[in-house]
């Protein structure tokens, strides 16, 4: 799990919170109950980003993995991609909190509270390096993967509502426990040995849980699979009609992140890259529908979306990149424990945050989670 975290540094994305829907403006044309708003772009390009390419790309990997050479280029291919995918995927989160006024109020607590207790422990395991630092990266660790398992639940069930697949209890449960199943199993094979890992230069023991424990987790993960599956095939059965396969692309997709990919090498590395992706797709497509509704044609949107990338490019820099530096010259600690530190307290305050402003509940964001960004975005004038 250590090892997929190292690679951690290429995470996450935003979306700003959206203030009033303007509704006079295209509501014709922005209904939600045609076709292609099952897709937040297009099947191509959601079925790639969403979880295809990365399975796509594990067979092509395996074809190669006994040539050191192609292993390298992908660990080094990992630490590129940070810089354009992960690290913003991250600075979209503070921009879509941090990006107006109206979304400090609507968050006031996580928007000032968090930021302050993040940034005591992370001062906290700057001072005590050798004490506090490693259970606060131990923390981050531990729940990043679980962060990755959460977004491809509600990724999953933004899709089935899209396509008017209605989830019971039961089918929640058994795509929850198996998607969450993935987590625990692959951190009980990590934690069911006493021992240390190493996170740029910080040394992280292992907890030693009985080593008994993947063989409890992994039955219950299987068995909650097959029970996934079973109720969609019976589901579609039941309506006489297949309901769209990109329901399951995000779970599958974390079977081959988490299970069937964790020993090959090169691959298991990209892995925050795959996650990232998915959040990016969710978020600019968000960002495109809410910009539609808000400005009068095309060409005001994608100057929009265009600052918007730029912005979360340039903030993920400032993040990962020079933060720590900051630290380094500032506070005088060495730069790998800045740099480990430092990557704990952003991905940290990322995963609060995203906890808190993604609920399915606000009509802020569920309604243009519900719609395609590319059909919005034709409907608008060219001038």
């Amino acid at each position: 799990m250590y090892r997929l975290l190292a690679g951690h540094l290429a995470n996450h994305s935003n979306l700003e919170v959206s203030q009033k829907m303007s509704t006079a403006v295209h509501s014709a044309s922005l209904a939600t109950d045609r076709d292609d708003d099952q897709f937040f772009y297009g099947p191509v390009t959601d079925y790639l980003l969403v979880g295809g390419f990365s399975i796509i790309l594990y067979f092509i990997v395996s074809m190669f993995m006994s040539s050191r050479d192609f292993t390298l280029t992908f660990l080094y291919l990992a630490g590129v991609l940070a810089w354009v995918v992960n690290w913003p995927h991250f600075a979209a989160t503070n921009l879509r909190l941090y990006g107006s006024r109206d979304a400090i109020r609507q968050y006031p607590l996580t928007a000032t509270l968090i930021p302050v207790v993040i940034l005591v422990g992370m001062l906290t395991a700057l001072y005590w390096p050798q004490t506090v630092a490693p259970y606060f990266v131990k923390l981050f660790l531990i729940w990043s993967p679980y962060h990755f398992s959460g977004q491809t639940v509600g990724v999953t069930l933004i899709y089935a509502r899209r396509a008017g697949y209605q989830f019971t209890r039961f089918e929640r449960t058994a795509l929850s426990s198996f998607v969450f199943g993935t987590f625990f199993y692959t951190l009980a094979l990590t934690e069911s040995h006493l021992g240390t890992e190493t996170y740029y230069d910080i040394v992280i023991p292992t907890f030693g849980i009985p080593d008994w424990t993947p063989h409890v987790v992994a039955p219950w993960m299987w068995g909650s699979l097959a029970l996934f599956l079973c109720s969609f095939v019976h589901k579609c059965y039941a309506h006489g009609k297949l309901f769209p396969l990109i329901i399951l692309v995000p779970s599958i997709a974390q079977l081959f992140w988490f299970i069937i990919g964790s020993r090959l090498a090169g691959y298991y590395e990209l892995v925050p890259f795959f996650h990232s992706l998915q959040y990016l797709l969710v978020a600019s497509s968000m960002k495109m529908v809410e910009q539609s509704e808000r400005s009068p044609g095309k060409s005001q949107v994608l100057r929009s979306m265009i600052a918007w990338g730029a912005g979360i490019l340039l903030l993920g820099v400032v993040l990962f990149w020079l933060f720590p530096r900051v630290l380094e010259s500032w506070i005088g600690v060495p730069m790998f424990l800045a740099l480990g530190v430092s990557a704990a307290a952003v991905q940290l305050h990322h995963f609060f945050v995203d906890g808190v402003i993604w609920k399915l509940k606000r009509k802020t964001v569920s309604h243009p989670l519900m719609l395609n960004a590319r059909r919005v975005f034709r409907s608008l004038p060219s001038s």
